[in-house]
């Protein structure tokens, strides 16, 4: 096509009719940075996307004087914030998308991901099996898709250790060690 749209860092194949001895001049645009032609065959060429959105263009002309421009819009996919997090199972997590749009089925399945409106997702650990696991986005506007991943890790176990008896009279007292851990609730507290 003559005028792509694209996903920053994909390769898009260009064909050019009648391209004895032509061949394309330097790429220009936002979008250029970072991009290339490259040549595949005769009439045949890849526009390779670099990371820069924007559009890139470049003139293809032939030996006998014609010229014809190429021009490609460059789209990036949608970042996530936080990007690759971990999450408990069964524990639930915000996150964000940098654009509106829609996720696909988690997989391996277990974890779910749902909108909270806007680009505000909730991702919910179901008592997903551990591991990692990943759900497709598909942006409202662009075709760029994105995967986000995250890691599902089990409840973390609690080990409390008594330095004496645990019945004793009012008044009385004994010392509960426990592991490491961010924070401790004790029941009653």
């Amino acid at each position: 096509p003559a005028s792509p749209t694209v996903c920053a860092g994909s390769s898009t194949p260009v064909a050019v009719s009648n391209a004895g001895g032509g061949s394309f001049g330097s790429l220009t645009g936002a979008g250029a940075t970072g991009s290339s032609m490259s040549f595949v065959s005769s009439g045949n060429y890849n526009f390779n996307a670099g990371n820069n959105t924007g559009t890139a263009s470049a003139t293809f002309s032939t030996t006998g004087g014609c010229t014809n421009i190429f021009t490609a819009t460059i789209n990036s996919a949608a970042t996530f914030n936080p990007s690759s997090p971990p999450i408990c199972s069964g524990a639930t997590l915000n996150f964000t998308t940098s654009t509106a749009g829609s996720f696909g089925a988690v997989s391996p399945a277990g974890a779910t991901i749902t909108s909270n409106g806007g680009n505000s997702y909730t991702l919910n650990g179901n008592g997903a099996s551990t591991g990692s696991a990943s759900a497709v986005f598909t942006p409202s506007v662009g075709n760029c898709t994105a995967t986000f991943q995250f890691t599902i890790s089990g409840p973390p176990s609690a080990t409390v250790t008594a330095n004496g008896p645990t019945t004793f009279c009012t008044g009385g007292s004994v010392t509960l060690t426990a592991g490491a851990a961010n924070s401790y609730l004790w029941s009653p507290g």
